[in-house]
């Protein structure tokens, strides 16, 4: 009988590389406006609408894998099993 084991190891990260653009969060959530908006409804926005742009800096990690795959072959005679 012959064997044959094949394992791949692979690992990833995403992280966000630009800084914070306070013209893309909300006027409820602290956000910048270029232009008077004091006439605006402040819950224009969902609170939680802006959790990507508040939550990560420049360089954080925001999500991270690693995953493994292995494959088996074994050989006996005129059969072949994988």
């Amino acid at each position: 009988m012959q064997g044959f084991l094949d394992t791949i190891v692979s690992a990833g990260a995403s992280m966000r590389t630009a800084k914070r653009n306070c013209e893309n969060i909300s006027k409820a959530n602290g956000g910048c406006q270029s232009f008077d908006a004091s006439g605006l409804d402040k819950s224009s926005a969902g609170v939680s609408s802006d959790d990507g742009n508040l939550n990560y800096d420049q360089w954080d990690v925001f999500s991270g894998t690693m995953k493994a795959t292995s494959e088996l072959q074994l050989n006996w005679r005129n059969f072949t099993g994988f």
